[in-house]
């Protein structure tokens, strides 16, 4: 596990950040705080935010706070975020995740949980937390929701972060497809093979929720039962 320090900043204080530190940058908000194309084409690999209700499905990362997004709305982003990701609606994209404080993440946590959405990368506003400590909790970071990253200092123009490389290294158009899995093998396959009257199978959908499904030899159809 590595670490990546990351500095986010409103437009209006883009200028702060270091040459050569990554950026964490806003896809929405008003003129001052929303990224210009320019601010982009500077700063290629930031890490996108959407800080409304999550008009930019296309983020990486969805902000939870007041005046922002609420954890009833990263239950809809989320899916289509996932989707932006897997069809590669923007190359480079991360996988989606949520930056909340720590007030939230309850809520948030049971929010997504009703919702059964788990597989949700965190970043943590969490100032004056040491950086020893963040970066040992982002390698401890477990599902349903790991923390891939933390907020441990407010500053003047731009806040300090430190964020799993991991996760800012797995951007769409990179990772690949996972191929289809044929059909389990039975009576209906292979005479000589186990004879089973059915066979289910259980996995995760695109939506990013637990599905169930039993597969009939006679019809030779999947049949959804969760």
């Amino acid at each position: 596990m590595s670490i990546t320090f990351v500095r986010d900043a409103t437009h209006r204080n883009i200028n702060s950040i270091p040459a050569g530190m990554l950026a964490a940058l806003y896809t929405t908000g008003s003129v001052d705080i929303k990224a210009t194309s320019a601010d982009f084409q500077r700063h290629p690999n930031a890490i996108r935010i959407c800080q409304d209700h999550g008009s930019d499905v296309t983020a990486d990362i969805l902000d939870i706070e007041d005046f922002a997004a609420t954890p009833a709305d990263a239950v809809n982003w989320l899916p289509k975020a996932r989707h932006s990701f897997i069809a590669n609606a923007r190359p480079g994209q991360r996988w989606p995740g949520l930056y909340m404080p720590r007030s939230l993440l309850t809520p948030t946590a049971n929010a997504l949980a009703k919702a059964n959405l788990g597989n949700v990368p965190l970043w943590i506003a969490h100032p004056g937390m040491p950086q020893t400590d963040a970066i040992n909790q982002i390698a401890l970071a477990a599902q349903p929701l790991p923390v891939v990253g933390f907020q441990i200092r407010f500053e003047s123009t731009t806040d300090f972060n430190v964020f799993s490389s991991e996760w800012l290294a797995k951007v769409s158009g990179v990772i690949k497809v996972p191929v289809k899995p044929t059909i389990p093998p039975g009576q209906w396959n292979d005479p000589n093979n186990w004879e089973w009257a059915e066979v289910a199978t259980i996995g995760i959908g695109k939506d990013g929720r637990l599905h169930s499904f039993v597969y009939n030899p006679g019809t030779g159809q999947w049949l959804k039962v969760g």
